[in-house]
């Protein structure tokens, strides 16, 4: 009988069956050389790291009521941030390598079971399989999942209660997926950025069938809410080492200059539509509509101008298909040209090669010589007096209208030398922002720079920053 009344409140949407809960997160904040140990080649949490653990763990504990277990990667941050999380409930954490972080790379050897149980005496305990040589290396997406499905799975068998797993930045969407891998009868699959210490909740059912997900980081001031040290959309005053991203005033138009998104050039089998020239992988693709998405919530109003070769047309177009601007291939913003007889022996794409690939995004009114290819060895300053001028070109020709520029990475050194007199800061990733605003009298200020649009696990420097062999246009940082 009471069973019958709990279901028929359940059908009236009154009351839900719900088993117990399962929270994902990322641990709290890293980056900084100052907590680094060294024995172990492993980064700590900064101070903000643990206010952030901190605060998920007052929200946990006193709002959701969380009385479970804490699952945690094998990682000095990981462990860091479950037990300040665990600690309160008097429990340890449990290790579990399944929730390691993206292995593309060559990794050092992973803390041993006593190197951890010396850095967290008494605070945490292993699984019977626990394997000392557990860290992996040049691990693919494929595997990774295969590797995260394995880990859920068991862990819901074995757990009966609720569950906290503290996992990594590029981990939390495979571990969501891998929880709708079960039964999600119909349920939205959840989203949001894996801030540090965000919260992904997930409400599960008698048979581990997905009630209902969500997705919060209300229990962290603003100020407070970090990717590690990657500039995220909200300022950060309260810390010198985070630029304080400003914002156009009224009178002002943006100017943006980023590198073209992730290329495909010198791997094997890669291809392009332009004969000679580099592609674009799959990620390179994302970047560039995720570079669109931002410039759309920037209220972008303006034109696209790009360097003619392939990957910086595409990566024009691609954004421009979100933002709804036009491209503008000019070859007066091309690459920096090493060769006497042309960077590419075919010459480059021609402005109707272009137009082909894509019609709706190049301008009616884009105007391209078919030999427009640097042929002279230039030098950096050669570069840095080409970019001058031709920016100067561009915002006299364009008044009061916003500009992009998608170049190169030299390119993007170069115009951010010229803007402010200074080499760049940052690192010059895949289609990363450097923001300036100019004013009614041609004024510019350095407004930021910014790649927080992207997923962490979508930002890369091409291919360069990786040991990747098996280079599938998707898994290089």
């Amino acid at each position: 009988m009471k069973k019958s009344f709990l279901f028929l409140l359940s059908v009236l949407g009154i009351f839900t069956l719900s088993a117990r809960m399962v929270y994902i997160t990322r641990h709290g904040q890293v980056g900084d050389k100052k907590y680094f140990e060294q024995s172990v080649k492993e980064i700590k949490l900064t101070p903000l790291g643990v206010f952030q653990s901190q605060a998920l763990a007052d929200h946990l504990l006193n709002k959701c009521r969380f009385n479970g277990n804490v699952y945690v990667s094998p990682l000095y941050r990981t462990i860091e941030t479950g037990s300040i999380i665990a600690d309160p409930l008097k429990k340890p954490v449990i290790i579990e390598p399944g929730l390691q972080e993206v292995a593309r790379k060559a990794t050092p050897p992973g803390m041993t079971k006593e190197q951890i149980e010396k850095f967290f005496p008494g605070k945490t305990i292993f699984p019977a399989n626990f394997k000392e040589n557990w860290r992996l290396s040049f691990e693919d997406n494929f595997a990774r999942q295969l590797r995260v499905n394995a880990a859920v799975k068991r862990i819901l068998r074995e757990e009966k209660g609720d569950i906290l797993l503290v996992s990594h930045g590029g981990v939390i969407g495979n571990l969501i997926k891998a929880l709708f891998l079960q039964n999600s009868n119909n349920v939205k699959k959840i989203s949001g950025t894996s801030w540090n210490c965000s919260l992904f909740a997930i409400e599960l059912d008698e048979n581990d069938n997905i009630v209902k997900a969500s997705y919060t980081t209300e229990f962290l001031p603003d100020a407070k809410v970090t990717s590690n040290f990657r500039t995220p959309k909200i300022p950060r005053t309260d810390d010198p080492r985070y630029e304080n991203l400003t914002v156009r005033q009224a009178g002002e138009r943006l100017l943006i200059i980023t590198r073209h998104c992730q290329q495909t050039g010198g791997i094997k089998g890669a291809s392009c539509p332009i004969p000679g020239d580099a592609g674009i992988s799959a990620l390179g693709i994302k970047q560039s509509l995720d570079l669109g998405k931002e410039l759309k919530r920037l209220n972008f109003k303006g034109k696209i101008y790009t360097s003619p070769y392939f990957r910086t047309v595409a990566t024009g177009c691609y954004a421009a298909s979100v933002c709804g601007s036009k491209v503008y291939p000019d070859a007066r913003v091309q690459r920096r040209c090493h060769r006497s007889s042309g960077n590419l022996k075919n010459g480059g794409a021609t402005l109707k090669q272009l137009r082909d690939l894509f019609p709706n995004e190049i301008a009616p009114d884009a105007r391209l010589d078919n030999n427009w290819m640097i042929k002279r060895v230039e030098t950096q300053d050669d570069q840095c007096e080409r970019v001058k001028k031709a920016l100067n070109e561009i915002l006299a020709e364009n008044p009061g209208e916003d500009i992009l520029i998608v170049c190169h990475g030299t390119g993007v050194a170069a115009y951010y030398r010229n803007l402010t007199g200074k080499n760049p800061q940052h690192k010059v990733w895949n289609c990363a922002m450097f923001k300036f605003a100019v004013d009614k009298k041609g004024k510019i200020r350095y407004l930021g720079y910014d790649h927080s649009f992207m997923p962490d696990e979508e930002v890369t420097n091409n291919f360069k920053s990786s040991l990747l062999k098996k280079h599938d246009g998707e898994s290089a940082r």
